[in-house]
């Protein structure tokens, strides 16, 4: 088994997988903090619209507690995973 932290060739394949697996990870990770913003924007605007901010933390504190249990949801699930 070769070594995961020596560098690849550039060109190679196995060159080729990192970077593939490096822009799936920032892809997520982008997708992430936009879904947290949009939702952030989401609870701006409930709270003005109906008028109290209980509203507008409910929705917030739903959605942390959501992106808190799908990641540590997923992280569970792909712990079994050998790369």
């Amino acid at each position: 088994m070769s070594d995961p932290t020596a560098a690849a060739a550039p060109g190679s394949s196995e060159a080729r997988l990192r970077a593939a697996r490096v822009r799936a990870a920032n892809l997520r990770t982008a997708f992430v903090l936009v879904a947290i913003a949009v939702t952030f924007f989401a609870a701006v605007i409930a709270s003005k619209s109906m008028g109290g901010y209980a509203v507008g933390l409910t929705i917030v504190g739903f959605a942390a507690f959501a992106f808190i249990a799908f990641a540590i949801g997923r992280n569970l699930v792909g712990a079994d995973r050998v790369e």
